[in-house]
């Protein structure tokens, strides 16, 4: 029996050992049902527990990794880059176009050449060398956060596709971030529900909110009311489930039924994930969302094939599992 980390992938659970001194604290006649816990002794700290065979063996790796942190200065040219890398995303698609409008961008201002000691020839091409360190640096950071997202959604239960736009005659851009974000928070601090999405800006350059929504039975807030409108996108009418208390606080909305059983749900998800990195702005979790869980399984048996070369993870075979928290309480 081996302490695992477990993850739904979309197709496979997938498992990530750890190192095995589950048989040293655990008496196996505990896992009888989901009424008990797991628990370890007092000698025992969580980090032996849970310090994985992948991170013992790329530890080195990593600390070298550790090593090559920005320095300060360098840190404040990046969030220069990370200005115009945006500004060119709207308009730009190849990496090659995208730096050197952040060089001109840059190299054009003298504000900027005084400020960071930019000069020509050996400095004009460190500049570039930075850019294009910056911008593979971007791309990475964004597969990260998308990878993330889609664990996240892939691993909790969702009912609601949602999408807020705010009413000019409520709010401005500021006060529509504000108090969209303070009414999901309250949400899930008193009736329980979870919610993960991110704002993106549509071709006019209005700021609205796309996001996947799980209310408990019976804790939904807020009539729904079910009212056709012409899609200017697709030229043909559709229909939206505007949630009445929302439009009230916010303007209009959409809280669409989906289903993780089926297409709705991985429509809605590929949606989202479309429009997170179109611009800076940060991905929005509530609390209470996991994206993995543990479990003690029979490993040897289980695991059907590591999942690539670089992963710590293997593919596992259908199999029942206990869930466990970080704390190996029965979830």
């Amino acid at each position: 029996m081996k302490l695992c980390r477990i993850r739904f992938d979309g197709y496979h659970y997938l498992a990530q050992p750890y190192v095995n001194k589950i048989e040293e604290i655990i008496n196996t006649e505990d896992v009888i049902n989901d009424d008990t816990f797991l628990s370890y002794d007092k000698e025992t700290t969580k980090r032996d527990i849970f310090v994985s065979e992948w991170y013992l063996d790329n530890k080195k790796k990593m600390k070298k990794n550790k090593r090559n942190k920005l320095s300060d200065h360098k840190k404040d040219l990046m969030e220069e880059f990370k200005k115009y890398y945006y500004l060119a995303k709207e308009k730009l698609n190849k990496d090659k176009q995208i730096i050197q409008f952040i060089y001109d961008s840059i190299t054009s201002q003298a504000d900027l050449i005084q400020k960071y000691s930019i000069r020509e020839d050996d400095e004009d091409v460190l500049i570039l060398e930075l850019i294009k360190e910056f911008v593979n640096r971007e791309k990475e950071n964004l597969k990260a956060r998308k990878q993330l997202f889609r664990r996240k959604a892939l691993n909790n239960d969702w009912n609601y596709f949602v999408t807020f736009t705010y009413d000019d005659k409520k709010h401005t851009e500021e006060s529509f971030l504000k108090t969209l974000k303070k009414k999901l928070q309250n949400l899930h601090t008193n009736y329980d529900w979870l919610y993960m999405g991110c704002f993106e800006r549509s071709k006019t350059g209005r700021l609205h909110f796309h996001g996947l929504i799980y209310v408990p039975e019976g804790r939904m807030r807020g009539n729904i009311r079910k009212e056709e409108y012409f899609d200017t996108n697709s030229h043909k009418k559709a229909i939206s489930y505007i949630n009445e208390e929302f439009e009230d606080k916010i303007g209009r909305n959409d809280f669409k039924e989906i289903s993780k059983n089926d297409f709705t749900f991985f429509n809605a998800l590929e949606y989202i994930l479309k429009y997170i990195g179109k611009s800076d702005n940060k991905i929005v979790y509530s609390r209470g969302i996991k994206d993995d869980f543990f479990s003690v399984i029979d490993f040897d048996n289980a695991a059907i094939c590591r999942l690539n070369e670089n992963s710590p993870y293997y593919v596992l075979a259908d199999i029942s599992m206990l869930e466990l928290d970080k704390k190996l309480n029965t979830l």
